[in-house]
């Protein structure tokens, strides 16, 4: 040996157990480091790169611009890319026959025509094509899919079409028309008309019957921007903003520059000034550059809260590593000092085997924590939705770096309050090894009467080793606590992320039909029976003012909104006005979907049949103080069992003095007696929260009895997998052309919103999964390690005629009373935790918060079954081998 360091190595070598546990404790450490930032940069990407295809490559547009300036922002230096657009405007494409007009019909159809550059035809757009390519010359042009049936029965990709371009206006005030909406009697001025070839049909998110704007796009040369002489015509520009930081003031003071708005314009809540510019708001929120400061703070401080917890964690497993094993080794120490070794020599030692374990533990606990988060996120893909694959994960240099610095830095800082401790120990007290428990201490450790009449001699002896040794039994407690403090707390913010991101979306049917008039069974059982379509949900919805007694409002969502008290909204006698509420009835096959979204109570049909109603309460709002902070929060303070009053009139639709009829039903007393049966998180089928209001659902039967018909006009339709959809959507067409009405099908919409639900399913489960196992392991490995150095104390206790029944049951009493004190502890913190955590993020989303009780059961029950898993290993271990050799043995 030429150095007392040496010491370290051959130690290493000789205790290979304790060695391993004690790697794993680093690997664990570490990998839960790698694990977490590998799925959050992850899932962060898939966001990112999902913004960018549905919403465009872009971080900010500049609008009506003239040429003038497009040369000076395609050359500017605070921006790394440009692409430009301009609008060539609508063209008439069909006119609908007098024969087919109905009132839920378009009088024309349009194509809305734009002339992308280069740039943002391949770069910040990229339409989807189902056939053919992008335009490459102005006379060359790319038409959505459903377009092609108004465009004539031959065309196609290859033809050539000829359409006036003009304005809409309205024939009585003559005003130019929005885009967004039609009218009966619009009239159509002709300007020009234009030539094109249809070279790409563009795939389409929504086919709709009552659509009256398609999408063109046509090519811009960049010598067609120059030459232009006309100074009428404006174009928009998609910028990329060069610098990292601070986007929206380098955008803003651009435009100021470029005089596109004055110096003193005010700037809305996005940030934007006036209508010329227009951030993409969604990427930018992902960059962490949000409009509002609040949300960036809370987004900031959010990040460094979840790190610290992750920090104390690893910090604390691995201290629990090392200390075990420096409590253990005092007796070897005390031996180097006694041969003159300082304690700055035995400190140096200590670290010296952190340095070994952390060039072992570290790369390895990377390299598990990236292969764990792979292979969880593959399983939970599996489990939940086979047909779509989870985000991609990636290896991300910066996560490897993140993961070697943060693991570097909290094993020395683990290991420096062991080395401390045994550079502290004279030699004399650490040859005899007293510093591991005090003798004198045994005699005041209580008798544990209860413990030895409930559980005998092992149950006595199980509750005294538990104050005998008290640092052994503080560090297990500690490293049982992490564990469950880090699920209280992951797994409520989980739950917390899950509902503040919820999107809204069909999620069991991707088509729908709406009749002008009411649909008989006949219609119904035909439209269930045609090919390709899978089911059919039928439903009827009313929305009109529902009065809720003042009483009942709940006051937290008035103060999170910024809505003013319930005094300041309207109101009637002592009840506030709600205009947003709905009844809807749902049949029985909508009712067994809304089984699993039921919070409270239940969706017995039985019960809704005898006037009662599963309520819709959590609403999703934009505060009103100016933030733009989104609001997750209950409308009123309605239970299960309580009695909803219900205004009988004679029509619930909105209409004249509409007020008036329900103050004189208020005053009578007239009410319908509405059971409160259940209370769902959503609305089941269109995945929808209410705004500023409630939902009522209810059966058919109880429908009828407060609204006097079943008038159904709605379906919601969910498709096979190979359906034919040309030839269901011409089935409908068929029916429209005769009875009016509409039919959408959602496509690709229904498959994103599904694949978004299940992404995010993917995000918080994967993230509770890998928390568990990691948790799980760390409980499995403290109780392991701390079995397995009592060897000579279990061959002892043999020794003197405990068998290994009893020697089992006191180990699972340690266990127990291990896993109680933990959880008990564990709970508070996490608990408390999980309050902070939830506050921090409350600046970007306010959801409300409650005790995350479920999270306390679920970690107390985990961490018991965990630790009396972990003690069957070791003891069976223990009894294999020799009691003389375990007595004598140096621990």
């Amino acid at each position: 040996m030429n150095s007392y360091l040496d010491v370290t190595t051959k130690y290493l070598k000789t205790q290979k157990k304790r060695t391993i546990l004690t790697i794993i404790g680093v690997i664990l450490s570490v990998s839960l480091i790698s694990a977490l930032a590998t799925m959050i940069y992850s899932y962060q990407d898939y966001r990112i790169d999902d913004v960018k295809k549905h919403s465009g490559d872009y971080e900010v547009s500049f609008k009506n611009l003239t040429k003038d300036n497009i040369d000076i922002i395609k050359n500017h230096t605070a921006f790394s890319s440009v692409g430009i657009s301009k609008n060539i405007g609508l063209g008439k494409i069909y006119t609908t026959p007098k024969e087919e007009r109905k009132s839920s019909t378009p009088l024309h159809r349009y194509l809305d025509v734009k002339a992308y550059d280069d740039v943002t035809l391949n770069k910040i757009y990229k339409p989807i094509l189902l056939s053919g390519r992008y335009p490459k010359s102005e006379n060359e042009i790319i038409v959505d899919k459903s377009s092609l049936r108004f465009l004539g029965k031959n065309v196609k990709e290859g033809s050539k079409i000829t359409f006036p371009f003009g304005i809409r206006k309205d024939r009585e005030t003559k005003k130019i028309l929005e885009n967004n909406c039609w009218s009966d009697d619009e009239i159509f001025e002709e300007k020009n008309k234009s030539e094109y070839t249809i070279v790409g049909i563009i795939d389409t998110d929504i086919f709709s019957s009552g659509r009256s704007i398609f999408q063109a796009i046509t090519f811009l040369k960049s010598s067609d921007i120059y030459s232009s002489d006309s100074k009428e015509e404006t174009f928009q520009t998609f910028m990329t903003i060069a610098s990292p930081k601070n986007k929206r003031d380098i955008t803003n003071q651009v435009a100021k520059d470029l005089k596109l708005v004055s110096n003193n314009s005010s700037q809305n809540n996005d940030g934007e000034n006036k209508s010329k510019v227009q951030f993409n708001n969604e990427l930018l929120r992902l960059y962490g550059q949000s409009a509002s400061m609040l949300k960036n703070t809370s987004f900031s401080l959010t990040i460094l809260f979840i790190v610290s917890i992750i920090i104390v964690s690893t910090i604390a497993v691995i201290y629990n590593a090392f200390n075990i094993s420096v409590l253990e080794r005092i007796s070897q120490f005390g031996i180097l000092r006694s041969v003159g070794a300082t304690p700055k020599q035995i400190r140096k030692i200590v670290f010296k085997e952190a340095s070994i374990i952390s060039l072992i533990g570290i790369p390895i606990g990377i390299i598990s924590g990236v292969a764990t988060i792979k292979l969880v996120l593959s399983l939970v893909g599996e489990v939940f939705m086979d047909k779509f694959d989870p985000f991609k994960v990636l290896i991300y240099p910066k996560v490897i770096i993140i993961s070697i610095v943060l693991g570097t830095i909290t094993i020395f800082l683990s290991a420096l309050g062991p080395a401390l401790l045994a550079g502290k120990v004279s030699a004399l007290d650490a040859v005899r090894n007293s510093n591991s428990f005090n003798t004198n201490n045994i005699t005041k450790v209580s008798k544990a009467r209860i413990s030895k009449l409930l559980f005998k001699i092992e149950g006595s002896l199980a509750y005294k080793n538990l104050t005998r040794n008290r640092k052994r039994f503080l560090i297990t407690v500690f490293s049982l606590m992490i564990s469950i403090i880090m699920f209280i707390t992951f797994n409520s913010f989980m739950t917390f992320v899950n509902i503040a991101d919820k999107q809204d979306g069909p999620l069991y049917f991707d088509a729908s039909y709406y009749s002008e008039n009411s649909i008989n069974d006949k219609e119904y059982m035909d439209i269930k029976n045609q090919t390709g379509i899978e089911k059919v949900y039928k439903y009827i919805k009313s929305q009109f003012s529902m009065p809720i007694p003042k009483e009942k409002m709940n006051k937290k969502y008035f103060n999170k909104t910024q809505r003013g008290s319930s005094n300041d909204v309207p109101s009637i006698e002592n009840y506030v006005l709600s205009y947003n509420s709905k009844l809807l009835a749902y049949d029985k096959s909508i009712l067994d979907l809304s089984k699993p979204h039921i919070i409270s109570g239940s969706a017995d049909e039985k019960l809704l049949d005898d006037m009662g109603v599963i309520l819709v309460n959590r609403n999703r709002v934009l505060s009103n103080d100016g933030s733009k902070k989104t609001v997750v929060e209950d409308f009123t303070n309605y239970k299960v069992g309580d009695i909803i009053n219900l205004p009988k009139l004679v029509k619930y639709d909105f209409e004249k003095d509409s007020d008036k009829i329900l103050k004189n039903a208020i005053e009578k007393k007239e009410f319908y007696k509405l059971k409160v049966v259940g209370i769902a998180d959503v609305e089941p089928l269109e995945n929808s929260l209410p705004q500023d209001g409630i939902y009522l659902i209810t059966s058919p039967k109880t429908y009828k009895k407060i609204i006097g018909n079943l008038n159904y006009r709605n379906i919601k339709i969910k498709l096979k997998e190979n359906a034919d959809r040309e030839k269901i959507t011409s089935y409908f067409e068929n029916i429209i052309k005769d009875k009016g009405g509409s039919y959408d099908d959602y496509m690709k919409i229904a498959e994103n919103g599904k694949k978004s639900a299940f992404q995010m399913s993917v995000f918080v489960y994967g993230f509770i999964t890998v928390i568990t196992i990691i948790g799980a392991v760390n409980i499995i490995n403290t109780i392991s390690t701390s079995l397995l150095i009592r060897k000579r104390e279990f061959a002892t206790l043999k020794a003197i005629g405990m068998n290994q029944g009893q020697i089992k049951k006191m180990v699972f009493l340690e266990g127990t009373l291990h896993g109680l004190i933990a959880a008990f502890l564990g709970s508070i913190i996490g608990t408390l935790l999980s309050f902070l955590l939830c506050q921090t993020a409350a600046g970007a989303v306010a959801v409300s918060w409650s005790i995350p009780w479920s999270s306390i059961l679920i970690a107390t029950l985990g961490a018991l079954s965990f630790t009396i898993l972990a003690s069957i290993l070791p003891l069976r271990k223990v009894n294999a081998q020799n009691i003389i050799e375990n007595i004598r043995a140096e621990e």
